[in-house]
Formats: structure tokens, C-alpha cells, sequence
């Protein structure tokens, strides 16, 4: 990555967005750069923070459009993130402080964290950093006790063809579903990664309070009875695939951005293949597969609210930017400012094996 010039309009923005914080901590943030039907923004992926004797890892569930300033080169941007509705953290990245660009598209750069509390320790997921400045993070794959002694027999996790809805089966991916939670203990854990006994959900859009407004989403059907054997392991976060988000834009509130199954975490690959662990660690191969885009719904209709969890009846998505080499996301948002990047059509998309119909 080339020198960037240090220049006092961005130092004069940072101590000012300095002297508002609270709680002021070190850390690195994983963001990409994606291109939607008439927008460009920032996608944090997760906030990583060093306590005194480890990192530790944030997953947020709201963020807010960034904050934007640059001059001579050099650029400051800030992002709200919401862990809960009721903790939210202000990011500071300086474009200076890149440390390493992932072959997820993403970027990790030092950062300040402005927490409005002090993040309590539910928050905060076991990570370790690598010598390449990445990070592992710890998450949980929780199946029942015949298939874990498999998997531990094996040394390898087998992908699902499922899709985020449990409902379709793709044709091109297969994702190993992990989550951030330590137990499925009860029916609220599972609809927070997309099951349920009753084999549906029910989601209202913004702009009503009403039940009967709500659209169903079908999920895969599941009982906390078998998900109670867990295992653990440190997974790469660049293997992670990109979570799928809502836009609230219900005005005249000002508009954020939800992440869509938060406690969901999928690593792909190759359909057929499988993925070795070693040492508690998901290890690296040739057989990953990801896809270089995001969906995003509107969180005022039902296509919207659904789309996320059935992404073949959707063409809205957001295209992850490929800075070219030796530039980074502030490079391509200041260089391309108000043109067009949005290009679905050059973007491989999750295909879906034919519905078999059952007489």
C-alpha cells in the first residue's frame, strides 16, 4: 500500500470526533467497501479490541451510513455500530493505519472504538490475531452427538446445500453454519439462527405494528434436543462469508442498516468437498468458495424482509468493491465519487438446485 500524507484538515477531524468519544480503546475494524442500486457504503464485518490479556471480537446487528472526510490524500471516517439497541460503539478509521487487505476484499485498520458503555463480557467473542495482522475467531458448530463423534472421527466438517431460510437447496456453494452462541438452549437461541419447532417466523415491516401485517418465513424445523453437542473451533474471519442486511429507511427517521442473522456465521465451499480443522483451528484450502456480494432488503415491504433469507428472489444485492493493487476502500470512494459502480451482472450469484416436487 503507498505512503499516505498526513493532512491537518483530517488531524483537526479526528481530535474533534476524539474529544466527543467516551470510553476511548484501541482496536482494528474488518470492512469492506459495497456498491448498491444507487448507494456506496461501508460494511463492517466485525471490531476487534485487546483487553490486557487477550483480543477479543464485536459482532454488531445495527450500523449507520459513515461519515465521510477526506483532504490531500488523506481520509478519516467514522461509523455508529449497535451491538444491541441498547450499546452502541463509534468507530474512528484513519485511512493511515491500514494494516492488511484480506483476499475476502475486506480491510483491517487500527481504530479507535467510542463505546456509549462499558461493553459487557456477552459481547465479546475469544479471537486471536495472526502474524498477517488477520484474525481467528472462535465460534461453535452445535449438531447432535452422533454427528459430532463423526466429525471428530473424521478431522473434517461436511457443507450443508441448505440456504439461510433452510428452505432451498443451492447448487453451486455449501456453507458450514457456525454461530457465536455457546448453547442452543431454548427456542429464542434457535430462531436466532433461522430455526424453530414451529418451522416458521414471522417478521413485520417498518412501517406497521399490526400482527396481521407480519410476513411468514419458512425455516428449517429443529428442536433444541438436537443441537446439544457442540463443537468449538478458531475459523479464519476472511473464510466467512458476508452477512445479508436490511435497510430501514422509514422517514422521517434517518436511515440504518440491520445485519441479518447476526448470530449466524457460514463458511463456504466447493459443493462436495469437506473442510479440515486441525489443532481447533478451520483450516484454509482450495476448496473455499465465496461470493463477492451481500443482499440487502427493504425493510418496508415483505420482499424486502424476505430476501435475505431466499436470495433467488432477489436481484438486490450489494456488490463488494475490488480496490485494484495498491489502493484501498478510501482510495476507490474518493476517486469514483457520484459514479456509477453498482454492476450486479458481473457478480457469480448463489444458484438453486430444481424444487422436487413430492406426490
Amino acid at each position: 500500500m503507498r505512503e499516505v500524507n498526513s493532512s491537518p484538515v483530517i488531524d483537526h477531524a479526528v481530535e474533534n470526533w476524539q474529544r466527543q468519544a467516551t470510553n476511548l480503546v484501541d482496536g482494528v475494524i474488518k470492512v469492506k467497501l459495497v456498491h448498491g442500486r444507487g448507494k456506496s457504503f461501508f460494511l463492517p464485518d466485525m471490531v476487534f479490541v485487546q483487553s490486557s490479556v487477550a483480543w477479543h471480537w464485536l459482532q454488531p446487528q445495527f450500523f449507520s451510513p459513515v461519515v465521510f472526510a477526506y483532504d490531500d490524500g488523506d481520509a478519516f471516517a467514522s461509523l455508529r455500530l449497535d451491538l444491541s439497541p441498547e450499546i452502541q460503539i463509534n468507530v474512528g478509521i484513519r485511512k493511515s493505519n491500514l494494516i492488511a487487505r484480506l483476499d475476502d476484499q475486506s480491510f483491517l485498520y487500527h481504530c479507535q472504538v467510542s463505546a456509549s458503555t462499558k461493553i459487557a463480557e456477552d459481547f465479546l467473542g475469544q479471537c486471536h490475531q495472526r502474524s498477517d495482522g488477520g484474525f481467528d475467531v472462535k465460534l461453535f458448530h452445535h449438531t447432535n452427538e452422533r454427528a459430532l463423534a463423526a466429525i471428530q472421527d473424521s478431522g473434517h466438517l461436511r457443507g450443508s446445500s441448505w440456504n439461510l431460510q433452510g428452505s432451498k437447496r443451492l447448487a453451486n456453494i455449501e456453507y458450514i453454519y457456525f454461530t457465536n452462541l455457546l448453547a442452543i438452549r431454548n427456542e429464542e437461541d434457535l430462531i436466532s439462527i433461522a430455526m424453530t419447532d414451529k418451522a416458521r417466523i414471522f417478521l413485520r415491516p417498518d412501517h406497521s405494528e399490526d400482527l396481521a401485517d407480519a410476513v411468514e418465513i419458512k425455516v428449517y424445523r429443529a428442536t433444541t434436543n438436537e443441537r446439544q453437542a457442540t463443537i468449538a473451533l478458531h475459523v479464519p474471519c476472511e473464510m466467512l462469508a458476508s452477512q445479508h442486511i436490511w435497510l430501514h429507511d422509514d422517514r422521517p427517521r434517518p436511515a440504518y442498516y440491520e445485519i441479518v442473522g447476526p448470530r449466524i456465521f457460514r463458511a463456504g465451499i466447493t459443493p462436495g468437498t469437506v473442510a479440515p480443522f486441525a489443532d481447533g483451528r478451520l483450516l484454509r484450502t482450495v476448496d473455499e468458495k465465496r461470493f463477492h456480494y451481500a443482499v440487502v432488503g427493504d425493510a418496508l415491504t415483505h420482499a424486502g424482509l424476505l430476501a435475505p433469507f431466499d436470495e433467488e428472489l432477489t436481484q438486490e444485492i450489494l456488490q463488494i468493491d475490488s480496490p485494484p493493487v495498491g489502493q484501498d476502500i478510501f482510495d476507490t470512494w474518493i476517486a469514483n465519487a457520484n459514479l456509477p459502480l453498482y454492476h450486479p451482472d458481473t457478480v457469480e450469484q448463489a444458484q438453486f438446485q430444481p424444487a422436487v416436487l413430492v406426490k
